[in-house]
């Protein structure tokens, strides 16, 4: 851990949401290593949507496997701007399975960060620092209110390929 950068994290309200009693403990223990005061535990999705409305949290780390809910659909339910009692919430999803698909979904419901199980101390306070310094902004979408999901922004160069050839497929019979 990379102590170059270390900030006050005593203040931090933060929700540890997993249905099991020991990785919430270990949670807890890593962020109070980290000078985090103890986390708000909750062991299913009804739990931890609870604490949530009734702490005004800082932080919210999820794991995917709640019950009843998973931790894709709490994070949807926080981004709902109608009903959520902080649609902005930071959120951070854990998970022991990783495949490409499941961390699309972590992303595109709206959860800020993604760690796999087994996480180090070191993968949790990365997170928490990229929380800190490079929060991304909220977007607005029809279908979408969270994070920006663009990890980076990179300046295109070339020609806009939908000015250069706005029809780009040709049938086989047109191509003769």
């Amino acid at each position: 851990m990379d102590d170059t950068n270390v900030y006050d994290l005593s203040k931090l309200k933060i929700v540890v949401a997993d249905p099991s009693h020991f990785v919430r403990r270990l949670l807890a223990a890593v962020l109070t290593g980290l000078r985090a005061p103890h986390p708000y535990a909750a062991n299913s999705s009804d739990v931890a949507l609870r604490i949530v409305a009734e702490t005004a949290p800082d932080l919210l780390i999820v794991d995917w496997d709640l019950q009843p809910m998973n931790g894709a659909d709490v994070v949807r339910a926080l981004r709902d701007e109608k009903s959520s009692p902080n649609p902005t919430l930071p959120i951070i999803m854990i998970s022991g399975h990783c495949a490409l698909g499941r961390v699309t979904e972590a992303r595109d419901s709206g959860a800020n960060e993604f760690i796999a199980k087994p996480f180090t101390v070191d993968a949790i306070y990365k997170r928490l620092v990229a929380l800190i310094e490079r929060p991304r902004p909220f977007i607005r979408l029809e279908s979408y209110f969270g994070p920006d999901r663009r990890r980076k922004i990179e300046e295109f160069a070339g020609d806009e390929r939908r000015r250069v050839n706005p029809n780009p497929i040709v049938a086989p019979e047109d191509a003769a």
